[in-house]
């Protein structure tokens, strides 16, 4: 059985979005890494829509987590990546690659 990924990349000015469709694997995602990184340097938002998603490949999605973190360090920008309903995964920058983490602000110690 053949495994069909769809794939489309559309961009603006400042963001860019992915559109996947079929079975996520580890080649589409290679492919879209590959357009993604030839996306202009002032792109430094990309959102990657995995809704169209039927089946998923683990280690595409590992794949997709290191570039994404990769990818927003060296854009200084962010990502955002929407799963079907039905999609569960434990990938943290996954499930959270929309949020920018900051650490906790100091708290004065013996302050009033």
């Amino acid at each position: 059985m053949s495994v069909r990924s769809n794939l489309t990349i559309e961009a603006h000015r400042s963001a860019a979005t992915v559109y996947a469709s079929g079975d996520l694997t580890t080649a589409a995602v290679l492919r879209a890494i590959a357009t993604v990184e030839r996306l202009p340097s002032h792109v430094r938002a990309i959102c990657v829509d995995l809704r169209g998603i039927r089946r998923t490949d683990s280690r595409a999605l590992r794949i997709l987590e290191a570039f994404l973190g990769r990818w927003r360090a060296a854009r200084r920008g962010m990502s955002r990546v929407k799963l079907a309903e039905t999609a569960s995964t434990s990938l943290v920058a996954i499930k959270f690659a929309h949020k920018r983490f900051a650490p906790a602000p100091a708290t004065a110690v013996g302050a009033s």
